[in-house]
């Protein structure tokens, strides 16, 4: 899953918020560096990408690609399930999206951009999160595509990400199908960590 999902997932927690960023730049064990709460966010956001990697309907959305793209498809779908996600807001989340964006763009200047220890890496993509407002961009087409394409100049090796978009779009029905499924075992899957991992 990608920003737009985690964050929903630590919602309406700062801190769970928080650490569904910092995740992102933070490997291995967690020490303490962070505070408490922070770290739980990351945990959280760990057992979301598991959870997601492991689940029959996510990799059969990336088996739906044509073989160019199915080396890819991970990517793909993390990116094309947060469209979804955003475009469709209003069927599956509260509040309004843009009252949303503002809580957790609040939350990751709190939490993030002015706490110290932070790492430069995560301060630089909150900011750029908060100051280009890009969480509401999921809803939108030509953003998707842009970011598809600028992920595949991210990778070492030549790929065709360039062309991501138009691939998502031949299978746009199935793929909606697909994560209609998975968004709610994700939500499950969410509330039953956030009970079972309480402070």
């Amino acid at each position: 899953m990608n920003h737009l999902a985690h964050f929903k997932a630590g919602y309406p927690e700062p801190s769970l918020i928080a650490g569904g960023l910092l995740a992102d730049h933070v490997k291995g064990r967690l020490k303490g560096v962070f505070p408490e709460p922070v770290e739980r966010g990351i945990r959280l956001h760990r057992a979301i990408d598991a959870f997601a990697d492991s689940h029959v309907v996510t990799r059969r959305s990336a088996r739906r690609f044509s073989p160019p793209f199915r080396r890819y498809g991970s990517i793909m779908v993390d990116i094309i399930y947060d469209h979804f996600l955003a475009r469709h807001w209003d069927d599956f989340c509260e509040p309004p999206l843009t009252s949303f964006c503002d809580d957790v763009f609040e939350a990751l200047d709190d939490k993030l951009i002015r706490s110290p220890g932070i790492p430069d890496a995560t301060q630089r993509v909150a900011r750029r999160m908060i100051d280009h407002r890009s969480l509401e961009g999921y809803r939108d087409e030509p953003f998707i595509d842009r970011s598809l394409s600028w992920l595949g100049t991210r990778l070492r090796r030549e790929n065709p990400l360039d062309r991501g978009f138009a691939e998502f779009d031949r299978h746009r029905e199935e793929l909606f199908g697909d994560f209609a499924l998975f968004y709610i075992d994700l939500e499950a899957f969410v509330a039953a960590w956030r009970a079972d991992n309480e402070p």
